[in-house]
């Protein structure tokens, strides 16, 4: 079911922040919501044609009902940093976790909600690993994907998780306040080929060619036989993951490798549609050590 925008008087949707942790003064939450607002406003609408009215509450109550509420809590009920999903009414909503770049989390999950409502927009990419180290102006294949991964069919859209990194964030300025949001690719991620000189695809331009995924980045995707993989850069390779399966996992050295980075940088792990099948949730964070090695009755305890 596609999801359309709730109006407000305004005719935007809007977004409702709201602390439940009370570490954050709201006045401080308010600058973040103004910050984000100017994100959302002055650039996404530009870049993917959606806007939103972005507003810090300091009740749970006083939120309205049409809102997609963004929730920061202590902690998840899951392993991870964040999530974004819809509700039993198909309304979108997000929670996320105090952290200190709890401003990354919060514009990471807001650009991503705003850009896939229902966590179910997909774009249509066979050689997007062929295509996501392609030197300007060759096309040539630089990344083969291996042969169990049976190629890419689809992939799931979510702007932020190529270039989630802190480093690849940039800062707005609300008064003498500067806060930190994340950074998000561009349609000509998807759309162009190679790469062309000068342009950036994504809003900082970290991403320098189309299909990038950066160091500490990931896709989730699909295969040719409809299953769901990821596929995550670490030290300078893609290291793939297929969803949900026991039989195949990530080397002790590789898994210590994203653990490290997790504790250095924001890492996430989409399942979004992927997991609407498995456990209701779409995670936004790359996984623990734990939750890597329970995977599998993870999702069996979600069931």
């Amino acid at each position: 079911m596609s999801l359309a925008f709730i109006k407000t008087k305004n005719d935007m949707q809007q977004v409702a922040i709201y602390d439940e942790t009370k570490k954050i003064k709201f006045t401080d939450l308010q600058d973040v919501a103004k910050a984000i607002q100017q994100q959302v406003s002055n650039e996404l609408k530009a870049d993917w044609g959606v806007n939103a009215e972005i507003v810090a509450y300091s009740t749970i109550d006083s939120i309205p009902y049409h809102a997609w509420a963004v929730t920061i809590k202590n902690k998840l009920d899951i392993d991870v940093y964040g999530y974004h999903f819809v509700d039993d009414n198909g309304k979108p909503y997000a929670v996320l976790q105090y952290r200190d770049d709890w401003t990354l989390t919060l514009s990471h999950e807001i650009v991503e909600m705003l850009c896939n409502p229902n966590g179910d927009r997909l774009m249509s990419s066979e050689n997007f690993f062929c295509c996501s180290d392609c030197a300007e102006g060759k096309g040539a294949c630089e990344n083969i994907v291996p042969a169990e991964v049976n190629g890419v069919k689809e992939v799931l859209v979510e702007v932020s998780d190529p270039s989630q990194a802190p480093n690849f964030g940039y800062y707005l300025t609300v008064g003498s306040r500067k806060v930190l949001v994340s950074d998000y690719y561009l349609p000509s991620f998807f759309t162009d080929t190679v790469a062309i000189k000068g342009k950036k695809y994504s809003r900082t331009g970290a991403i320098t060619r189309p299909k990038q995924i950066l160091e500490g980045g990931y896709v989730s995707f699909k295969n040719r036989a409809g299953e769901w993989w990821q596929a995550f850069k670490v030290e300078g390779k893609l290291l793939f993951r297929k969803v949900g399966d026991s039989k195949e996992t990530l080397s002790n050295q590789d898994l210590m490798t994203i653990i490290t980075y997790v504790l250095y940088a924001l890492g996430v792990m989409a399942l979004t549609i992927i997991l609407n099948s498995i456990f209701r949730k779409k995670n936004h964070e790359i996984p623990t050590q734990n939750s890597f090695q329970g995977f599998r009755s993870f999702q069996k305890n979600r069931l």
